[in-house]
C-alpha cells in the first residue's frame, strides 16, 4: 500500500489531533478511506483475534435516520451523566455533527476483550 508522504512524527500528529464538529459538504473518497481502515487494521489486539468489522456510510439520509436512532441513547447518558442536553435535544442536531461520511466499527465475534479490540481500531483509525 502506497501511503502519503508526511513529515509529522507520531508525538506532533497526537498532539495536533482535534474533535471535529464542522464537517464541509466535500465527500470522502475511497482512497482516503481505504487508507484510514488501513490503520484501523493495523492496531494491536488482546488476543490477536482482529475481531474488527467495518461498515461505511456515505448516504445523508441513511446518516439522518442512524442519528435519530442514536440521539436519545446519547441524551439518555448524558442525563446519567448530569451533563446539559439542550443542544441534544433539538430536532436538527446530528450526533454525527452532519458528517457526510460514518465508519461504523463493530466486530464479528465476541469475546472478553472484543470491545477493547475495537476501541484500538477506533484510536488507530482517528
Amino acid at each position: 500500500m502506497q501511503l502519503p508522504k508526511t513529515e509529522t512524527n507520531v508525538f506532533e500528529a497526537i498532539l495536533a489531533r482535534r474533535s471535529v464538529r464542522s464537517y464541509t459538504a466535500q465527500a470522502v473518497d475511497e482512497a482516503a478511506v481505504h487508507t484510514l481502515l488501513e490503520a484501523a487494521v493495523r492496531a494491536p489486539t488482546a488476543m490477536h483475534q482482529e475481531p474488527w468489522a467495518f461498515i461505511i456510510i456515505q448516504d445523508s439520509q441513511r446518516l439522518r435516520r442512524l442519528s435519530d436512532v442514536a440521539k436519545p441513547l446519547f441524551v439518555e447518558e448524558l442525563r446519567q451523566a448530569g451533563r446539559a442536553i439542550d443542544t441534544f435535544v433539538s430536532p436538527d442536531f446530528s450526533v454525527f455533527y452532519d458528517a457526510g461520511t460514518l465508519i461504523v466499527i463493530g466486530s464479528t465475534s465476541s469475546g472478553t476483550f472484543v470491545a477493547a479490540d475495537c476501541w484500538l481500531a477506533a484510536e488507530n483509525l482517528c
